[in-house]
C-alpha cells in the first residue's frame, strides 16, 4: 500500500488525519501497517487511544492524531467561518458567589423588591392612566387609574368572572375582570404568580374593575443581523452518559460540521457556522431522577464531562462554543445555576474557543445578544397556563418575553433568592435559546429568534412521566447574515440528513 493510498484508506473509514500524523504516514516505510494499528486502537471514528499501545516507532503517531485536534478535511470543503474571527463578549454571567443566599425572610423580601422595582421601570408610561400606589386607591375610588402589582393569585368566581389578586410594596387588591369582556379574560388567564402586571381600571367598592391588562414586553423591532455570513447552532438536552444519548447521531453531526457529509448546499451551510451555544443538561448526571442508574452507561460522574469534554474539543476549532449548565448538570440545580466548575471540565477552561457561562446568561456573539437558559421553568409554565405543552417550546418563550422574566414562579421548581433577580430580563436579547423540554422549536417575536435546542437523548421513562415529547436530533441553525432560521435533521438513518427552512420575522 502507498502512502497516498494508505490516507485514502483512512478518511474512507472515517478517521480525520491531522497534517503532522499525514507528514509521518507519507515518510513511512510501512504505510499498510500504520494504517493497520490506527484501526486496531481507535474504538471510535475521532480517537486513537489507548496511546502507548502503539509499537515504539508509531509512538510519535499517537501525538499527533490527537483524539481532540482533529484535521485535514476534504479538499473541497473550505469553510467560510474559519475565515471570521470570533467576536465573543459575556454581558451578563451570574456568579455563583455573589448570588449566594442564607435563605432568611429578609433574602426573599429583597429578592422580591428587586423583581418588582425592576419590572415596574419597564412599565411606567405603558398604562392608559396615571399609576398611583394600591394604599391610594380609596381616595381615587371611580377615577380611571393604573396600579402596577404582582399577582399573587388568579381565580374563577362561580358567575364566571376572574379575580386577579396583586400586590405592591403599598398594599393588597382585589381586581375583577369581567366575564363579558371574552378578550381580556384570555389574558388575564394567562398570567402567573409572582409576575408584575399593569393594570388599568377603576375601584368600585372594594373591588378593582381592569379594563386593560399590560405585561411589560419586549419592544417591536426589526431582526438584527451580521455583516458577515456567519451562523449560529443550537444543542441542548446531549445526556451524555445515559443509555439513551443518541451517540452515533451526535458523532455523525460533529462530522458533518467537518464538511464530511451532505449535500453542496448542506455542507457549505456546515462551513458558515461560527457560533455553537449549549443549553445544559449535557451529561445525564447522578441520582437525578429514582432509578436513573439503570440508564447509565457512564456511571461515574467525571467519566460522563470527560466524555462530553472530548465531543465539544472535536467541534472545529474555528467555531466558538458557549456552555451553559441544565438541572441534570453537577451545579446546582435551583435558578441561577452557576457555571460548571473548572474541576469537572478543565480541559474546556484551557480552550480559546470556549466560554463556560452561567443559567441565564446574556452573550454577545458577532454583535448579536443571545439569552442563554436551559429552561428550568419549563415546567411551571406548563402547569400554569391553560392548554401549554412541552412541544409548544416557542409559545412558553413568547410568554417569558412579555413577561420580562424567565422563571416568575415562585414554589414550584427552585429559585435563589438574591439580592438582585438575575431572572428578570433586563436587556433585550436578539437570540433567546433555551433547552429543557427535549422538543425543538423555532420561532420569530418581535425582532427575536427563539429556539429550542431539542435533545440528542432518545425517550426515557422519566420524560415521558413529565409530560414530554422528545424530538430528538434536531440541529437549528440561525442564519445572522439573512436573519432565517434553518433545522437540519440528525434523526432519521444516522447517513442521510435533510433541510428544513423556516423564514424569520
Amino acid at each position: 500500500m502507498q502512502a497516498q493510498e494508505a490516507l485514502t484508506t483512512l478518511q474512507g473509514k472515517g478517521f480525520l488525519v491531522t497534517p503532522g500524523a499525514a507528514k509521518l504516514i507519507l515518510e513511512s516505510q510501512n504505510p499498510a501497517e500504520l494504517v493497520t494499528i490506527i484501526e486496531a486502537n481507535c474504538n471510535q471514528k475521532w480517537f486513537v487511544e489507548p496511546r502507548d499501545l502503539l509499537p515504539k516507532e508509531e509512538a510519535k503517531l499517537a501525538q499527533v492524531v490527537e483524539r481532540a485536534d482533529v484535521v485535514v478535511e476534504h479538499t473541497d470543503f473550505k469553510p467560510l467561518a474559519k475565515e471570521y474571527d470570533s467576536q465573543v463578549r459575556v454581558l451578563m454571567n451570574v456568579d455563583h458567589e455573589e448570588s449566594a443566599s442564607t435563605g432568611t425572610l429578609e433574602d426573599f423580601v429583597d429578592y422580591f423588591k428587586n423583581r418588582y422595582e425592576d419590572i415596574s421601570l419597564l412599565l411606567r408610561g405603558r398604562g392608559e392612566n396615571s399609576i398611583v400606589p394600591i394604599n391610594e386607591l380609596a381616595r381615587r375610588r371611580g377615577q380611571s387609574v393604573a396600579v402596577i402589582g404582582m399577582v399573587n393569585d388568579k381565580r374563577q368566581t362561580k358567575n364566571g368572572h376572574l379575580l386577579v389578586e396583586v400586590e405592591d410594596p403599598t398594599g393588597k387588591l382585589t381586581a375583577l375582570v369581567m366575564k363579558t369582556n371574552e378578550a381580556l379574560i384570555k389574558s388575564a388567564s394567562w398570567l402567573v404568580n409572582d409576575e408584575v402586571v399593569l393594570l388599568d381600571g377603576k375601584l368600585s367598592k372594594d373591588l378593582f374593575i381592569i379594563n386593560k391588562i399590560t405585561e411589560p414586553d419586549v419592544p417591536l423591532r426589526e431582526m438584527k443581523t451580521t455583516e458577515d455570513r456567519v451562523c449560529f447552532a443550537f444543542l441542548s438536552d446531549i445526556h451524555v452518559g445515559s443509555k439513551l444519548f443518541m451517540r452515533k447521531n451526535f458523532e455523525y453531526l460533529i462530522e458533518w460540521l467537518h464538511g464530511k457529509h451532505g449535500n453542496e448546499r448542506e455542507r457549505e451551510l456546515a462551513g458558515r457556522i461560527k457560533y455553537i451555544s449549549l443549553a445544559g443538561d449535557l451529561c445525564d448526571g447522578i441520582g437525578v431522577y429514582p432509578s436513573q442508574e439503570n440508564e447509565l452507561e457512564i456511571t461515574d460522574i467525571y467519566k460522563q464531562y470527560e466524555a462530553l469534554e472530548n465531543y465539544i474539543i472535536q467541534f472545529p476549532d474555528y467555531i466558538h462554543v458557549v456552555v451553559a449548565p441544565g438541572d441534570h448538570d453537577a451545579v446546582k440545580h435551583a435558578d441561577p445555576q452557576p457555571k460548571l466548575p473548572k474541576e469537572l471540565v478543565p480541559n474546556l477552561y484551557g480552550r480559546d474557543n470556549v466560554s463556560i457561562v452561567s443559567s441565564p446568561a446574556m452573550v454577545e456573539l458577532h454583535g448579536l445578544k443571545e439569552l442563554v437558559y436551559h429552561g428550568t421553568s419549563y415546567i411551571d409554565f406548563m402547569s400554569t397556563i391553560p392548554g401549554v405543552s412541552a412541544e409548544h417550546g416557542g409559545l412558553i418563550m413568547k410568554e417569558m418575553l412579555k413577561k420580562r422574566h424567565i422563571h416568575p414562579i415562585y414554589g414550584g421548581k427552585p429559585i435563589t433568592p438574591e439580592k438582585k433577580d438575575s431572572l428578570v430580563m433586563r436587556e433585550v436579547p436578539d437570540i433567546f435559546h433555551t433547552g429543557e423540554s427535549h422538543c425543538f422549536a423555532s420561532d420569530f417575536y418581535r425582532g427575536t429568534y427563539l429556539v429550542n435546542g431539542g435533545t440528542w437523548q432518545d425517550l426515557t421513562d422519566y420524560i415521558v412521566m413529565q409530560g414530554f415529547k422528545a424530538t430528538p436530533c434536531i440541529l437549528p441553525v440561525f442564519d445572522a447574515h439573512r436573519g432565517k432560521a434553518t433545522a437540519i435533521h440528525f434523526d432519521g438513518v444516522v447517513q442521510s440528513s435533510k433541510l428544513l427552512t423556516a423564514g424569520g420575522g
